[in-house]
């Protein structure tokens, strides 16, 4: 069936809006980071194996969607997906985890796709926020403080499939640190947690973020996805309307 050419037109109009909305729904970051400590992530079952850093990202605003309150800017920033790859800039959609638990993250160059556990991306945002006010990549116990909450992150999202070892680097203190996170009684699915979720618009090159916590009931300008999208759709509709109406 042939759509007329007032309609079509004016669904041209709204692919157009819906597209200009996701282009201002994204912010570009400079992230910088350190090469204070190196180990080996495995997955078991996956044969994926890497010589990585644990580091955490510092990630700088460069344009975009602002930052959702209340956001500082730098602010630090820690990958949830294990990949080898580790860039100095992006774009990502700023969100919120979901309170159940999420799919299974999109493949990524060079790493398998694993699910993560029940009730880990709650823990991961709980100790987050716990002790992200520990981490600074510029100073010695900082740098420590940031591998060892990369490392427990990652062992909350994906359990007994992720494992660390060294590559020849004494990571006794970061284990150790690791260990005090995860017995801590902030490791806990705490569903009222809103941490911030960065979508990376390239999966296959950058990692998917845990961000600071956002204040309670509030919506990021243009910056959450679905927001955008919902905004783009009502926009849309109206389009077609009024030349419905036209006609």
């Amino acid at each position: 069936m042939k759509l007329s050419k007032s309609i079509s037109g004016s669904l041209a109009g709204a692919v157009t809006l819906a597209a200009a909305c996701s282009v201002n729904a994204q912010t570009q970051f400079s992230i910088a980071y350190d090469n204070a400590y190196q180990g080996i992530v495995s997955v078991a079952g996956s044969g994926f194996s890497e010589d990585v850093y644990l580091t955490p990202f510092q990630a700088s605003y460069v344009s975009g969607a602002a930052l959702p309150f209340p956001t500082s800017n730098p602010f630090i920033t820690f990958c949830i997906d294990i990949a080898p790859n580790l860039q100095t800039s992006g774009t990502w959609i700023a969100g919120t985890f979901p309170t159940g638990n999420p799919p299974t993250p999109p493949a990524q160059s060079g790493a398998p796709q694993i699910p993560y556990v029940n009730g880990g991306i709650q823990e991961a945002a709980s100790i987050y926020n716990a002790y992200v006010g520990n981490v600074d990549i510029s100073s010695s116990s900082g740098q420590l403080w940031g591998a060892a909450l990369q490392v427990a992150i990652w062992s909350d999202l994906y359990g007994s499939a992720f494992s660390l070892t060294s590559d020849g680097h004494d990571l006794t203190a970061v284990n150790n640190l690791v260990s005090t996170i995860l017995a801590s009684s902030h490791n806990i699915a705490d569903p009222s947690l809103t941490s911030t979720f960065w979508n990376a618009v390239d999966p296959v090159v950058n990692q998917d973020l845990i961000g600071p916590q956002m204040e309670t009931g509030f919506v990021p300008e243009t910056g959450t996805y679905a927001a955008a999208a919902s905004a783009c759709a009502f926009l849309g509709l109206m389009v077609v309307r009024q030349n419905q109406k036209r006609k």
